[in-house]
């Protein structure tokens, strides 16, 4: 199946297994790749949240791999003695990436709205970085935590190029293909053997 050539439904009349034998290899790689996708916005979220819960318990440890907006708003309204209204606003954030890739499993364009909103707060935090950076406030830390970004920012990428190649596949024959890779050794939460 090459880039211009949409997947034709009148293979789906197959058992699954026979389907997982008939599907192009490309296919199949691009469903895996989207799993990918949405299995590192879940880490992003799931980190965020035991951020969120670090702050709230007062720790000053916390994990790098977060979205940055919902951390940001819950450390600065921490410092300043709101730290409930910070959690409220960081949780109810958070909680949008966290429909959006339980949702994208059935309604795959929402990918893309991920890709969007988290492209805005990479966006937004490089700008204040480098803001700091022009005040000389240069932290290695600005830099591990923008390169995070990139990392989640490609793999949103590579899930939303996915859904373009998938447009028009049931949920049903992903599910197949999801089932295959499991059985053979799989792929790991990040889409890698």
């Amino acid at each position: 199946m090459n880039d211009n050539q949409e997947f034709q439904p009148q293979d789906y009349n197959q058992e699954p297994q026979e389907m997982q034998e008939i599907l192009p290899p490309d296919l199949v790689t691009h469903a895996l790749k989207f799993r990918s996708s949405r299995n590192n916005l879940i880490m992003v979220v799931v980190f965020t949240f035991v951020n969120l819960v670090l702050a709230a318990a007062g720790s000053d440890f916390s994990f790098l791999f977060t979205a940055p907006i919902p951390s940001a708003i819950m450390f600065l309204l921490v410092d300043v003695g709101l730290m409930w209204v910070g959690l409220v606003i960081a949780v109810a954030l958070t909680s949008v990436y966290l429909v959006l890739s339980i949702f994208a499993r059935k309604v795959r364009a929402l990918i893309l709205v991920a890709l969007i909103l988290f492209a805005c707060e990479a966006g937004l935090l490089g700008i204040v970085y480098l803001g700091l950076i022009a005040l000389g406030e240069f932290d290695l830390f600005m830099i591990i935590e923008l390169a995070f970004c990139g990392w989640i920012l490609y793999y949103l990428v590579i899930g939303t190029i996915a859904w373009r190649k998938l447009v028009g596949v049931p949920q049903e024959v992903l599910d197949s293909v999801y089932a295959q890779a499991t059985q053979q050794g799989g792929r790991g939460l990040f889409g890698r053997k």
